[in-house]
């Protein structure tokens, strides 16, 4: 082998190594811009997302929708597989959503997905105070390292988003972003209309995201 083919391989391990070094923060800022939207990270949907995903509303959702429906068998047993003690309740929410009862679906999802946040962190999955939202960020940086892929996807946790707002944000441009959990769970009437397909694959997504972080927040724990 010459050289040339030796410094060619150098180069190709330290390329190699300096993207790796840069994957955690394009994740964080990727799944950043696609939580914003109403889309969390699950075992089951796309670790990377291109640019063009995240184009507009319209485009991710068509990303996001097509690879939930493929994989949401393996979505369903999954969160039934980490449900715990929850399993009667959660199986019964996907049972809901398999029905089309989006209505019904959606508020037993964001409850649940809220009890088992506070059981690990000791705080609401929909915060949006500055002040908890800090205390969230503290709480996993005490579990996974600032630089890690983990800390990428979880960290998304810290920042507040359509499902956490107040129930004020209730243009229309706000609810294509994902269903608000206040004025969900409150009643309010501005968000009678929350009982869509999306919202309810959506909110199948953040629980999914916050059994996740359980699981992994466990795993580091013992």
């Amino acid at each position: 082998m010459s050289k040339y083919d030796l410094d060619s391989i150098f180069k190709s391990i330290d390329s190699f190594g300096r993207a790796l070094e840069r994957l955690p923060t394009k994740l964080s800022n990727v799944w950043s811009q696609a939580v914003q939207l109403g889309w969390y990270p699950t075992p089951y949907m796309p670790a990377k997302l291109s640019s063009t995903s995240l184009s507009s509303q319209q485009t991710l959702d068509s990303r996001m929708l097509k690879a939930f429906e493929k994989r949401y068998v393996e979505e369903k047993q999954y969160v039934l597989d980490q449900a715990g003690n929850r399993e009667h309740i959660l199986s019964v929410a996907l049972q809901l959503h398999e029905q089309e009862n989006y209505i019904a679906s959606i508020p037993l999802l964001l409850s649940q997905s809220d009890g088992i946040f506070e059981n690990y962190l000791g705080l609401s999955a929909f915060a949006r105070r500055e002040d908890k939202l800090r205390k969230i960020e503290t709480k996993l940086s005490e579990v996974f390292d600032s630089d890690s892929i983990a800390k990428a996807y979880f960290g998304q946790f810290s920042s507040s988003s359509q499902f956490s707002e107040n129930s004020n944000c209730s243009e229309d441009i706000d609810k294509a972003k994902a269903p608000n959990r206040n004025g969900i769970l409150h009643g309010d009437s501005k968000h009678l209309d929350y009982g869509s397909y999306i919202n309810s694959c959506k909110s199948i997504c953040f629980l999914s995201s916050v059994l996740w972080l359980a699981e992994q927040y466990r795993e580091k724990k013992t």
